[in-house]
């Protein structure tokens, strides 16, 4: 009989450490610690890839540093006229942030062109008053606003909320009133020329850190000066 309770506490022992195992590696799957519940990307390819999969809920993806929420939605309820899906985006099981609607090429290049790290930092210095690479500083409806290049087509933006948002260039574009059929002309093309030509670089295959970058002027900029 006492030979039987040592074995059956033994077992239960046995059963609680797995379990506390388990749980340990769950936890530090829902905090990024560990590639459980989430896609690792380590080249552009790879991101691409996990974009195109026939899946649209919000998954987890860890990519160049950065590790967020990715799902798609139908781009009618955004920009009427687009005919691609676009994504929402949001940092990792951070259900309280609002999603940010981005295009495949704008993911593309906020997930290339800049690493989590320097977001962070980008972040931090705007938030001080610094601000190292201004596309834009005027008064917007009223507004004292500031655009900040995080990317080809991401911005930090300030004053249009009480703390710095973090903009594709479309959403912006929306937020500032640009209407649908301007957004087709002049900003979906060149994101697309980017993207096209983005695919048929090398950095298209290099692990990350790597970046792509096309010259032209940014038309969203252009037409904010011009309403100004």
């Amino acid at each position: 009989m006492a030979d039987e309770r040592r074995k059956m506490t033994r077992v239960i022992w046995i059963l609680g450490g797995v379990f506390v195992v388990l749980s340990a590696l769950w936890i530090a799957s829902l905090y990024g610690l560990l590639p459980l519940n989430y896609t690792v990307a380590k080249t552009p390819r790879e991101l691409l890839a996990f974009l195109q999969s026939p899946r649209d809920d919000m998954r987890g993806i860890r990519v160049n540093k950065h590790l967020l929420d990715i799902g798609k939605r139908p781009s009618l309820q955004i920009v009427q006229g687009y005919g691609e899906l676009m994504y929402l985006m949001r940092p990792y099981r951070q259900m309280q942030y609002r999603a940010r609607n981005l295009t495949r090429a704008e993911v593309m290049d906020f997930c290339t062109n800049i690493t989590g790290g320097d977001l962070e930092v980008l972040r931090s210095r705007v938030s001080e008053g610094l601000h190292p690479d201004v596309a834009y500083a005027g008064r917007i409806n009223g507004r004292s606003v500031a655009i900040v290049n995080a990317t080809q087509f991401t911005y930090i933006v300030t004053g249009l909320m009480e703390n710095p948002l973090l903009l594709s260039q479309v959403d912006l574009a929306k937020r500032l009133g640009m209407d649908d059929a301007t957004v087709l002309r002049d900003l979906i093309p060149f994101q697309e020329r980017w993207l096209d030509e983005f695919l048929a670089s090398p950095a298209f295959d290099a692990r990350y850190p790597t970046q792509f970058f096309l010259p032209g002027d940014d038309l969203l900029v252009t037409w904010i000066k011009e309403l100004r």
